[in-house]
């Protein structure tokens, strides 16, 4: 009986979370955080997943890509970059963006380990 509830419950919940992040995004987040960090740890794939927390719950998917994509086009030079730059929708997808990956460095700071010092060698 457990089971069948529990598939049920599967069944129904999972259509409800079709606005999500493919493994892709989420994957591209990451690494891409890890590499402006300081390249892959353990620690700044602790920050990083924590900040891909953070945006993910801050806005949609569909949002996300725009927003990525008027950031990656916007400094293209003349006309080419001009209907990014332009955009009012995009400007705001890109500045709330902006915020939301600023509240994440706030909420998830990189962690920096400091390599003790030698111990000094005792006087003879």
């Amino acid at each position: 009986m457990r089971i069948l509830v529990l598939t049920l419950l599967l069944t129904v919940a999972v259509p409800v979370v079709a606005e999500h992040f493919s493994s892709m995004a989420t994957f591209t987040m990451v690494a891409n955080c890890m590499d402006e960090n300081g390249g892959q740890t353990a620690a700044n794939l602790y920050t990083c997943s924590c900040r891909a927390d953070i945006i993910r719950a801050g806005m949609s998917a569909e949002d996300y890509e725009d927003a990525m994509t008027v950031e990656r086009y916007r400094e293209l030079p003349a006309d080419k970059g001009a209907v990014f730059r332009d955009s009012r929708k995009g400007q705001q997808l890109y500045d709330s963006l902006k915020k939301i990956r600023r509240q994440a460095a706030d909420s998830c700071p990189v962690i920096r380990t400091v390599a003790p010092l030698p111990k000094p060698e005792p006087a003879s």
